[in-house]
């Protein structure tokens, strides 16, 4: 449930825009399902996460400056915003913390040197960093419809052939944890 909230927001946002054409229109949306979300979350008692809070209140803040303002770069620019507080996340909770991002989400599938888990981490940092970045590149050199289609598709495929990648590298320098058959 929790995974199909998680896109809840992009997808509202997507079909809005690709149902009236219009950026204010889709961005009122956007900032609906952000809200949407959380509301649904504390209703079937899963407590929002960091990220989730985060995340809905960047679009509220950008997407208010988008209506407010009349110019779709400020909720443009919250991808961006976004994929670089992630990556700059992941090392800060790695070596301030002492908690790897990588090592909490794939550590049940792999067993790997503080060293390896380090690289993925960094790895993935690279992967959120690269994203902010073709997204700037976008803004300026993309239509607004462009930039729609690019945000929706592009990017998370970027980010899902990085995480494949993340996780070829620790098959090759972790030791890969088999499940138990009787569980």
């Amino acid at each position: 449930m929790r995974r199909f909230l998680s896109f809840l927001p992009a997808v509202a946002f997507f079909g809005a825009y690709i149902w009236s054409r219009d950026f204010a229109f889709a961005t009122k949306i956007l900032i609906g399902g952000a809200a949407l979300q959380i509301v649904l979350l504390l209703l079937f008692r899963m407590s929002p996460s960091a990220a989730e809070w985060i995340v809905a209140a960047l679009v509220l803040a950008f997407g208010g400056a988008t209506l407010l303002l009349g110019d779709s770069e400020y909720l443009q620019i919250k991808t961006t915003v976004v994929n670089w507080l992630f990556a700059l996340f992941l090392p800060v909770a790695d070596f301030v913390f002492k908690k790897n991002v990588a090592r909490a989400l794939l550590g049940e599938f792999f067993a790997a040197a503080d060293a390896q888990w380090r690289r993925a981490s960094s790895a993935m940092a690279l992967i959120f960093f690269f994203i902010g970045a073709i997204n700037l590149a976008a803004i300026r050199h993309l239509s607004e419809a462009e930039w729609v289609w690019t945000k929706t598709f592009l990017y998370p495929a970027i980010s899902f052939i990085g995480l494949i990648g993340v996780f070829i590298y620790l098959t090759r320098h972790a030791e890969f944890l088999e499940k138990d058959a009787g569980r």
